[in-house]
């Protein structure tokens, strides 16, 4: 129970985070447009967390905390491996 409860908190907590980080990247008004100014590193770690963003978001709840837990982060590591792989 104290797990289920745990895991729960845990992904609504992860939730919230990425909502904010979503509105956080995207609340520029310049946003999706290239930066200048922007490092090449920048750049593609950007793109990347958006890649990742999307998988993450695109997630369908299943009401299985484990469940919906594995789902999102699935997307997420698969980020961090295409990342660390292509550098």
């Amino acid at each position: 129970m104290q797990r289920t409860i745990g895991l729960s908190l845990l992904l609504v907590t992860s939730i919230v985070g990425i909502a904010l980080a979503q509105n956080h990247h995207h609340a520029d008004a310049n946003a999706g447009k290239p930066d200048p100014t922007a490092s090449a590193f920048t750049t593609q770690m950007m793109q990347a967390m958006d890649r990742m963003d999307a998988g993450m978001m695109a997630a369908k709840p299943t009401g299985d905390p484990d469940r919906d837990f594995a789902a999102m982060m699935i997307p997420h590591h698969q980020g961090a491996v295409i990342w660390q792989s292509s550098n």
